[in-house]
């Protein structure tokens, strides 16, 4: 009695079996709307976490932001990025050189505002991707690593995506341990070629980062 009088007469009902949470299959333009809110929810927690610490500027992604800027420069960043103050000063330029030229397109703008960025891009990414089979997967969102990759502003989500399709796959050269792992995981030839790319690209511009690479990480510390 309370439906028949409350719900107009030929109005649609909810039926809970078409409901994203009914475990059904995402269309794209549904995967695209929920992927921009959660990214934005990211990029507002990343912001909060950097105004809460500002001196450390965009978190982990400030190293990357600094090779980048070499890079732009003409500079070589195993050569001008040495420890010189508190974090995020504190360390060389420990990265490949792949996850460098991946921060160029952000190395323009405030490195806070660049991390943010990079953060919504990423979750954005990892989002859309993983809710295709439906949202069954999504509660890797309330996970203790995706939250730190969040606040931290780490490649995490990006890596993520980037082993779900191989228009990512460029992604997992950024951070080859981790790559080299996630690919294992879900090998593809075609994210092979997107991430030997990078790698390729990288070589052009500075031929010699590899061994440079070796050289700074062999001389780092443990990290906890």
């Amino acid at each position: 009695a309370i439906e028949r009088h409350c719900i107009p007469r030929g109005a649609p009902r909810m039926n809970w079996r078409d409901s994203i949470f009914s475990g059904r299959e995402l269309t794209p333009r549904e995967r695209l709307t929920i992927a921009i809110f959660i990214a934005i929810g990211a990029g507002l927690a990343t912001w909060l976490a950097f105004m809460r610490r500002p001196e450390m500027l965009a978190r982990d992604f400030t190293y990357p932001l600094r090779g980048a800027q070499a890079i732009i420069e003409g500079l070589d960043p195993y050569e001008v990025i040495r420890p010189s103050g508190p974090p995020p000063y504190d360390w060389p330029f420990m990265y490949p050189l792949t996850a460098a030229l991946v921060a160029v397109p952000f190395a323009p703008l405030p490195m806070q505002v660049a991390g943010v960025l990079f953060v919504m891009l990423s979750v954005g990414a990892f989002v859309y991707f993983m809710s295709k089979g439906g949202l069954g997967r999504c509660w890797a969102l309330l996970s203790v690593p995706f939250c730190m990759s969040v606040v931290l502003a780490q490649w995490g989500p990006l890596l993520m995506a980037g082993v779900m399709t191989p228009f990512l796959g460029w992604a997992l050269a950024a951070k080859p341990t981790i790559g080299l792992a996630l690919f294992a995981y879900r090998p593809s030839w075609k994210s092979a070629v997107a991430a030997l790319a990078l790698v390729a690209l990288a070589f052009l511009v500075q031929p010699s980062w590899l061994s440079e690479w070796v050289v700074v990480a062999r001389s780092l510390e443990g990290h906890p």
